[in-house]
């Protein structure tokens, strides 16, 4: 795809849309109307033979959709994003972006995203400076565009162990989830919604977990490691 070259005036998108079989090449305008559900990767994930890096699939819960990614800090950009629990729609490498005829390349987004709140965004796997460039490309349309910023690692440390918890195995029964909840209305000790749920203490804590990743229980102070001891409160 390097090798595509612009004659035109103004910027162009290639993109592969899902109901396409060739890819095609639309305006900054029309592409800014595509929905990430309606396109596919316009590049795949190299081959395990080929492959320069640990990659693979990451489940995201919140689409209910696996999105692939070619490194350990890709995997832990999609997490953190799924974690925060904003996207409706996300796909990876979603177009490229041609220059103006004899303007200079510009960077490749790396995923498209829906929010819930309904704005777009596109991010770049870049410096700020390289969002900026795609900024003004798309600047008369509704896309953001934005780079991947570094996350505490506190944060991070503590998205990777609930993550384990974001598939529907790990809930509880929902008559379960909405006691916990109602009790939760007052800030509480884990150990004590643990405690005063009942039953089977390693299911209770596996349901308290996946309330923390779906963002029903939240911690009273995210500037500390997630315990036993941490007090959590229902959102």
């Amino acid at each position: 795809m390097s090798s595509v070259v612009n004659l035109m005036a103004q910027p162009r998108v290639v993109c592969q849309p899902r109901t396409h079989r060739a890819r095609v090449n639309l305006s900054i305008s029309e592409f800014a109307q595509s929905k990430p559900g309606e396109l596919s990767p316009i590049s795949r994930t190299p081959g395990r033979a080929a492959a320069e890096s640990f990659q693979g699939n990451w489940w995201f819960a919140s689409t209910a959709s696996h999105i692939g990614f070619r490194s350990l800090v890709e995997r832990d950009v999609l997490m953190m994003i799924d974690f925060g629990g904003g996207a409706a729609q996300i796909v990876r490498d979603p177009c490229l972006v041609l220059p103006a005829r004899g303007a200079p390349a510009l960077p490749r987004p790396w995923l498209l995203i829906d929010q819930r709140d309904h704005s777009r965004l596109l991010l770049v796997r870049g410096s700020e400076s390289d969002a900026d460039e795609l900024a003004h490309v798309f600047r008369a349309t509704s896309v953001n565009v934005a780079a991947v910023r570094t996350v505490p690692r506190l944060a991070m440390s503590t998205a990777k162990w609930l993550a384990a918890y974001r598939f529907s195995r790990c809930r509880l029964e929902r008559e379960e989830e909405t006691q916990l909840l109602e009790y939760a209305a007052e800030p509480r000790e884990l150990r004590e919604l643990i405690s005063a749920h009942g039953g089977d203490e390693r299911l209770t804590r596996a349901g308290v977990y996946s309330l923390l990743w779906h963002r029903r229980l939240a911690l009273q102070d995210e500037c500390s490691p997630l315990t036993d001891n941490s007090v959590l409160v229902a959102v």
